[in-house]
């Protein structure tokens, strides 16, 4: 092969050049490789914090809410019918009432969850963030993890969503629920092998340390 700079010829493991001193990238990420360090440009050596998954309450997760709700008002607005055409037509306004105070109170609950409440998974930590005005995050080192399930209902299992319970020694969060989860079974793979990847990466890295 040759320099690139002065086109001198150089032997196939050189990382300088012998007339210039042109540094050879090529050989040179070669011999870092062959040290067992990365080279420059190689991510999957990178052992720095990135995020793999990003969630929050899927909508998909009250489908089974929204059906209830909508029972209880088809039954309220039959009543209310009912009461008009009654003696007592004056309370007609009752279940009216009564119908949208239950709607507005399941709407807000499901705003507030899916406003309020995200998930983030890295490589290292799984985030736990809720409030709107005053924030609260709340990370879990995922060595600390010692099991992950989900679980689904009958509706949830036809929506594809689902609710993954997080077990970790971590003291504020022991038992972590991640509600509302599409694609819940892949995500609770997802979270399950990480975990494991990291600590397998960390016994290694305990491993080959000096003091270790």
């Amino acid at each position: 092969m040759q320099c690139p700079k002065c086109a001198a010829d150089v032997t196939g493991d050189a990382v300088f050049c012998a007339r210039c001193g042109t540094r050879l990238v090529a050989n040179a990420s070669n011999v870092a490789v062959a040290a067992g360090q990365p080279a420059r440009g190689d991510k999957s050596s990178d052992t720095g914090e990135h995020t793999l998954w990003e969630g929050c309450f899927s909508p998909k997760a009250m489908v089974g809410t929204w059906i209830g709700m909508g029972l209880v008002d088809a039954v309220l607005i039959v009543l209310a019918i009912y009461l008009m055409f009654s003696e007592h037509k004056s309370y007609a306004w009752l279940p009216i009432v009564t119908m949208l105070v239950l709607d507005a109170a399941i709407v807000a609950r499901y705003l507030l969850k899916r406003i309020s409440i995200r998930y983030r998974l890295s490589n290292h930590r799984f985030f736990h963030e809720e409030g709107i005005l005053n924030r609260k995050v709340n990370p879990i080192d995922l060595i600390t993890i010692t099991d992950v399930a989900f679980e689904q209902g009958l509706i949830e299992r036809i929506m594809g969503v689902g609710r993954i319970k997080i077990m970790s020694s971590d003291t504020s969060d022991p038992t972590l629920w991640v509600e509302g989860i599409e694609d819940v079974q892949n995500v609770a793979s997802m979270v399950d092998k990480t975990r494991r990847d990291e600590m397998m990466r960390r016994r290694v890295f305990f491993d080959a340390s000096p003091n270790g």
